[in-house]
This record gives structure tokens, sequence and C-alpha cells, in this order.
């Protein structure tokens, strides 16, 4: 039988190692590289069959990288991988298209190995990959779901609301990581009919919860392409109508790309819908967040995960959370903390003045059907404590 080869084209040692270590476990043989000659040369001696690449290389750029797979008519299932902003990986997601290769997936880094464990499976089947096909097949087949991550006022330490997260659970590979399929939304074919099954779906179920009497807020995610693909007011306002709800305790958020896409499309929902609050998700990532923060009828903030989960153990992530912090009340905002995975972190933040966090240690995602008895005890035991 015809081994698995996979080339790993990487110039960061450690996670080349990481990827390796996943890769043989699944039965790969594994090389890497960050030379043009030498992958050149494994391209038409070796002829891997899954490629892990790295966009962001200061010796081998990775859109060169796809122009020489281009060159090498190579057939490899592709998985991206890159530290860098949404849009360079939208890019090289396109130019791979249009070049006629295949692409498994998108990594954004830092990644749990179990996502990359998952589209390295992906890679070696045969017959299915991850791809739009196969995901709006997932979307008419009820393969997705939404999970509900509870965010908690930090000074009554009472439940506020949750947040919809897009679940994919494939029939052959399991439990899919977000990362691996929430790129292909944004391509054309598919962003307008998954933004209003996203809706849809997570209104109904906020409607479910109001009449069991649990009124939670429900935060839904935008891209900058949901609001140039769909009409989001229509959407909402068709779901609240057909649910018989208001259009109240809904909240958009809004990544940092979107409000510089799309600033007027956002400020034109915000004003055809008057009960909606819009976030301004991860901030602290981007160039333009106070800009938008400035111009947009923003009334919420979201600090990244990336300065909560060491804000306890570094100085500086701490200086940034206690800055972001800071301004955001200032403009008149609520500040949301992503990412707190432990009860020193909760209190580093109720210090800092933060006004709501979510993350593991409140809980992780769950179903809708659990929410009601997770808040439930919750409030119990704080009550007690």
């Amino acid at each position: 039988m015809e081994s698995n080869r996979l080339l790993v084209i990487d110039d960061e040692p450690l996670m080349a190692s990481v990827v390796g270590k996943v890769a043989r476990l699944l039965g790969f043989d594994v090389i890497t590289t960050d030379d043009p000659s030498d992958l050149r040369t494994r391209l038409r001696t070796w002829r891997p069959n899954a490629i892990v690449l790295d966009l962001m290389m200061p010796g081998l750029d990775g859109f060169e990288v796809l122009g020489i797979l281009k060159e090498e008519s190579s057939n490899a299932r592709i998985l991206i991988v890159s530290g860098g902003d949404q849009p360079v990986i939208e890019a090289a997601r396109d130019l791979a298209t249009r070049n006629g290769l295949q692409i498994v997936g998108i990594l954004a880094k830092p990644f749990e190995t179990d996502a990359l464990s998952g589209l390295l499976r992906a890679a070696l089947s045969d017959s299915e990959m991850v791809n739009a096909t196969t995901l709006t097949h997932a979307l008419v087949n009820g393969e997705l779901h939404l999970e509900y991550q509870p965010q908690v006022d930090l000074r009554t330490q009472l439940p506020t609301g949750v947040e919809a997260l897009l679940r994919w659970h494939h029939p052959r590979f399991g439990l899919v990581p977000p990362s691996a399929f929430l790129p292909l939304v944004e391509q054309q074919s598919l962003i307008a009919a998954m933004a209003g099954w996203v809706i849809g779906t997570a209104l109904d179920q906020k409607q479910r919860w109001l009449s069991d009497g649990l009124d939670l807020d429900m935060a839904i995610n935008l891209s900058a392409r949901d609001f140039t693909a769909t009409d989001i007011g229509g959407a909402i306002e068709s779901a609240c109508a057909e649910l018989a709800m208001k259009v109240s305790g809904i909240t958009l958020e809004i990544t940092e790309s979107a409000a510089t896409v799309n600033p007027a499309r956002i400020a034109a929902v915000a004003q055809r819908l008057p009960g909606i609050r819009l976030s301004l998700d991860d901030l602290g990532t981007g160039y333009s967040s106070l800009l938008q923060l400035r111009q947009l009828p923003f009334s919420e903030v979201k600090i990244d995960q990336f300065f909560v989960k060491d804000c306890t153990a570094s100085k500086e992530n701490m200086i940034v959370v206690r800055a972001i912090v800071d301004l955001a009340q200032q403009l008149g905002h609520r500040v949301v903390a992503e990412g707190v995975e432990s009860g020193e972190i909760l209190q580093a933040l109720i210090d800092a003045n933060c006004d709501e966090a979510q993350g593991y240690w409140v809980s992780p995602a769950l179903p809708g059907d659990q929410i009601p008895p997770w808040t439930a005890e919750w409030i119990a035991a704080r009550r007690a404590g």
C-alpha cells in the first residue's frame, strides 16, 4: 500500500515538530523544508500527497509556495496554517482555488492539536474532503448545530447571555474544528444560506428559553462577507416575526475586518433595528479598532483571548487588558473578556473593572438544552458562596 506523505513547509522548528508528531501518529511519512530549491525537488521526486503550509515565513513567502505548487502541478491536499490577519488567509485561499489547488482547510495560529489532527484525517480521505461541497451537504442534511457559551456579569456574578458557536459533526471525520470550515463559509455560494440558518437557529433557541422563563441575550458572530452577501437586517426581522418575538436582547459580534470593509452596511442595520446591539470582536488584534469604535454605534467590545489567557502571567498582557477596559468604558462601552480559563484570571478581570467574562472556567460551550440547568446551578452556587 502506498504511504501517505506529508510535506511540512515551515521555518519554525517547534511548530514543524508538533505537526510531524501528530501526522506520524496518523500514519504519515513526514518531511520538513523551508528551502525553495529543496521544495521543488521534494515535489518532483517524493511527490507528497498532503502539505502543511505556513503562509508567514521570513525566508519563503507562502504565496510564492502556492505559485510553485501550481508550476509543479501538485495534486497534494493542502492545509494552510497562518498567524496572519484574516484578509491574508482569504487571499491565499482564493489564489489556491484559482490555481486549481486542493485546500483541505485553514488553521489559525495558535491551534489545538485536535484541530490539526482532524484536518490531517480529512487529508487522508480519498473520497471526501472538508470543502464547500461537503459543507453545503452538511447544512442541508442537519450535520450542523449551534452550541452556546455563557457570559457572566463580573459585578453581580449572574449570567447575562450566551455566544452562539457553530459546530459541524461530520459523519466520517467526527467533530470538524471550526477553524477548518469557517473560512469556507466566507465563500459567496454559502454565506447567505449559512448566515440565515445561524440567525434563525439562534433566535429560535432564544425564544424557547424565553418560553421557559429564561431571558438571556444572544450574541451572533458576523463577518465582512455576511454584510456583503446577506440582508442581515431582513434576516433578523424575518426570524423574529416568524417566532413572534421582539427584536431585542440580540448582539451582533462584528470582526474588525467587517467593520472596516462594510461600515455603512453595519450602520444601516443598527439604524433599521434599534433594539440590536453591536459588539466589536477581538479588540486589540487589529490596526483600526479605535477608529471603528469612534465611527460605528458599538455598545460593547470584546477583549481577544490572546491577551486574557496570559494576563496573570504576563505583565504586558495585563497592561493591555486594563488599557482596553479603561478606554472602552470611557467611551461608554461594556467590555467582555474572552478566554477566561481560571479563577485567578477571573479575579484579575474583576480587579481591572471588566464588565463581563466568558471562557472555559465559566463554562464551555453547551447544547441549548443544557443552558437552563447550567444557569440554575451557577446561580445557586453563587448564592451559596
